[in-house]
């Protein structure tokens, strides 16, 4: 799986200062809103305890489903994170995200 091609898959993008949002087309724009404000709050938490920000963005992979991330990348019931790649990828969850 390419970049590109799970970038079409997913279908939504959004970017903030410090985040690419990778997510499933049709996710409600509120709820995208909400993720960017809560990566953004958790990036500051992190910048102040390690005393600076990582350089560049952080790109977000966001599947609709454990079932869906299996399906497109071969990870069911587990987070992970490329972070040579800055990026993350991970299901859906309800906010806030207790994990």
């Amino acid at each position: 799986m390419t970049d590109a091609a799970l970038a079409e898959k997913l279908g939504g993008r959004r970017e903030s200062e410090h985040f690419v949002l990778v997510h499933p087309r049709g996710m409600a724009k509120e709820a995208v809103e909400r993720a960017l404000r809560d990566l953004e709050f958790r990036h500051q938490q992190v910048s102040t305890f390690f005393g600076a920000a990582p350089p560049g963005k952080v790109t977000v992979w966001w599947y609709p489903s454990a079932a869906e991330k299996q399906r497109l990348v071969g990870a069911e019931h587990t987070q992970f994170a490329k972070p040579w790649r800055h990026e993350v990828h991970v299901n859906d969850m309800q906010f806030p995200t207790r994990c």
